[in-house]
């Protein structure tokens, strides 16, 4: 607590106040008793002060009233102070709980309104979980009710709500519903949770109360907008639970009206749009409604899974114009991640021959010379260093004879938050690192890129290769960010590099692929276990391995099997496995990047929808598979291979064995 940096002060704070807080704590009346350094306490110490003179009270015959004021006004004070982090709800919370419920103590009746709303703001919308179930149980002790049944049971159903019970949830918000429905016009925060707890729990139900409120909503009042649109769009979302297309489509183009913010915008047209293309024989609709929509996007990247999808199905349609008039459309706008796929696989379409002067339709009449090349500079000029656009810069950049990337030197580490990176890095210095991932998280995006770089190479240091890998790729796709080659080392590292170039060249498979690979199933986690059973760094499932290691065996290799199952988390098994039921899967298809597809969505499945596509060259048919993970997947593995051969020694060569 007397440490200079705001940052370790609030870390330190956080780990006394509940304990403080404990009955017969002894140092908080050393807390209480500490003199004050001549440069006054800080935000956070006195906080905590105010948390030792509170419970102080709890002992105390007489004069009570008077600690409870002395509290509030250490609160007071603390506020007011500067040295609270930026967004630090964690000591603030607290500080407010202790200020209200301070306040509280000093009524022997219910309070004056404004207490109370200050009250129930707290309980219902305070981000510090901890505080407010501290001052609930206090709440209980007071000489008065504090809230109704029906208010306590808002509180309850709100709290349920955030642990994503939704049917506890609902059972709470029928006793608001029936006794104090003012409530959620009041907070309308609170027909956010009565929304999400009836969309899982009773969708019927929900959207028609939530349709009548809507209607007698209308009467007025400085948020009856904000108020209609939450109505609306929770009706909406009930409605799409249910499969009512047409009726959730229409509500949310009435919730569009009333949205807020660009936000609520981009909420309602993404879910517009989600209808439309949950129906796949409307690609024409969703071509048209994305064309109007794309216009008023507010952020292009909230939509890339929507035109993702979008580019799957017109593809497959072969509606070239509607891909080459919503291409046309993208390129007016500077930051859509999703322009270079659409221009990618026009190039394509255009080399083949599908896309004519005819097919495009006006977007193209006129054009002279080689069709593909405009597309293939859109693609690769439009596809940055991070994110699933890599991919088309990589087969764009072949295309055109240009760098993959083109890496600089490091920039100068000029720290800008130097209070807050002695906090972060102070973990890893102390060998307590994975406790530093929390606080970075919810710092990142407040730190500079210089910054995330340091704290990458510590994560990096400390074997965190996938928390190393996430905070690389989130600063890569900032607008203003320049191309570092240690940020590619730090997102593309090498872990097990023996054993991955060992195995690799054992099956066939240049070692950039199989670094691909491991990078894109497990970020190289070798105990990570996913939900569907799929096990270690090449995420392989039992019966997958299994057959693996028996065919392994009988081409003479090790027997990892033995009479059990293979041991998937040890990575030299999992690896080598991995490999060998990717050359397993490269020798039954005619072209390793099918071989990928499979590896991802399955054999059989791979067949299907080949089947339904037995034309399209490999790479316009990776653009139509059904599954979006799928296709993510194949594209992220070539594209971190192609990086892996560009820093290791491959720069400009097609990785053998891979596509």
């Amino acid at each position: 607590m007397g440490s200079p940096n705001p940052f370790i002060r609030s870390a330190a704070a956080l780990e006394l106040i509940s304990p403080v807080l404990e009955k017969d704590f002894p140092a908080a009346r050393i807390i209480r008793r500490r003199p004050a350094r001549s440069s006054g306490f800080s935000a956070q110490e006195l906080t905590l002060r105010a948390a030792a003179f509170y419970i102080s009270a709890e002992s105390r015959e007489t004069g009570r009233p008077a600690v409870y004021a002395e509290t509030e006004r250490l609160c007071a004070a603390s506020a007011r102070l500067p040295d609270f982090p930026e967004g630090d709800a964690g000591v603030s919370g607290w500080n407010e709980a202790l200020s209200l419920m301070a306040g509280l103590r000093q009524h022997e009746k219910p309070p004056p309104p404004a207490l109370w709303s200050g009250a129930f703001s707290f309980v219902t919308g305070a981000s510090s979980p901890a505080a407010v179930r501290w001052f609930l149980k206090e709440a209980d002790t007071l000489p008065f009710s504090l809230f109704s049944e029906a208010e306590k049971a808002a509180v309850s159903g709100h709290e349920a709500a955030a642990r994503f019970s939704f049917a506890e949830g609902l059972e709470f918000f029928r006793t608001v519903i029936g006794e104090a429905g003012d409530l959620f016009f009041r907070y309308p925060d609170l027909i956010n949770d009565l929304g999400r707890c009836f969309q899982f729990a009773s969708a019927g139900e929900g959207m028609d109360l939530f349709l009548e409120w809507e209607g007698s909503a209308g009467a007025g009042g400085a948020d009856t907008a904000a108020i209609r649109y939450r109505l609306l769009f929770f009706a909406a979302r009930m409605a799409r639970q249910q499969g009512l297309t047409e009726t959730g489509t229409e509500l949310f183009n009435r919730a569009l009206v009333f949205a807020p913010d660009s936000l609520q915008k981009d909420a309602s047209m993404w879910y517009i749009l989600d209808m439309i293309l949950s129906g796949e024989k409307n690609a024409g609709e969703a071509a048209a409604a994305a064309k109007n929509m794309i216009p008023a996007f507010g952020d292009d990247a909230y939509f890339s899974d929507i035109l993702d999808r979008l580019a799957r199905l017109l593809t497959a349609r072969r509606l070239w114009r509607d891909l080459a008039e919503i291409y046309a459309l993208m390129e007016k706008r500077p930051r859509s991640p999703s322009a270079a796929q659409y221009a990618w696989i026009l190039g394509r379409a255009a080399e083949e021959g599908y896309l004519t002067n005819e097919s495009a339709g006006a977007a193209e009449a006129g054009t002279t010379g080689d069709r593909a090349l405009p597309y293939f500079r859109g693609a690769y000029e439009r596809a940055g260093a991070g994110g699933d656009a890599l991919y088309y810069r990589m087969k764009s950049a072949a295309v055109l004879g240009e760098p993959f990337l083109n890496p600089g030197g490091a920039e100068a580490e000029h720290w800008l938050h130097p209070e807050l990176m002695e906090f972060l890095l102070g973990f890893f210095e102390n060998g307590a690192g994975e406790k530093a991932l929390p606080y970075i998280r919810e710092k990142t995006e407040v730190l500079a890129a210089a910054e995330l770089r340091a704290l990458a190479r510590a994560m990096h240091e400390d074997g965190l290769y996938a928390g190393a890998i996430r905070l690389v790729s989130a600063y890569m796709n900032r607008d203003d960010y320049e191309l570092v080659r240690e940020d590619l080392e730090l997102a593309y590292p090498r872990p097990w590099r023996s054993w991955v170039e060992e195995k690799a060249e054992e099956t066939g498979f240049a070692p950039e692929l199989l670094f691909g690979l491991i990078r894109t199933e497990s970020a190289f986690q070798p105990g990570i276990v996913s939900r569907a059973g799929a096990a270690g760094l090449t995420q392989l499932m039992a019966a997958t391995a299994k057959e693996a290691a028996g065919r392994l065996k009988r081409q003479g290799g090790p027997d990892y099997a033995g009479t059990g199952e293979p041991d998937l988390l040890d990575p030299e098994v999992n690896i080598h496995l991995g490999a060998v039921y990717l050359q397993y899967l490269a020798g039954r298809l005619e072209d390793p990047l099918f071989a990928l597809i499979a590896y991802n969505g399955g054999l059989s499945r791979f067949r299907r929808w080949r089947d339904l596509e037995p034309d399209l060259p490999g790479d316009l048919f990776l653009e139509t598979v059904e599954y979006a993970e799928t296709r993510a997947y194949a594209r992220r593995v070539l594209s971190a291979a192609a990086v892996y051969g560009l820093l290791y020694g491959r720069e400009g060569k097609s990785p053998a064995g891979s596509p």
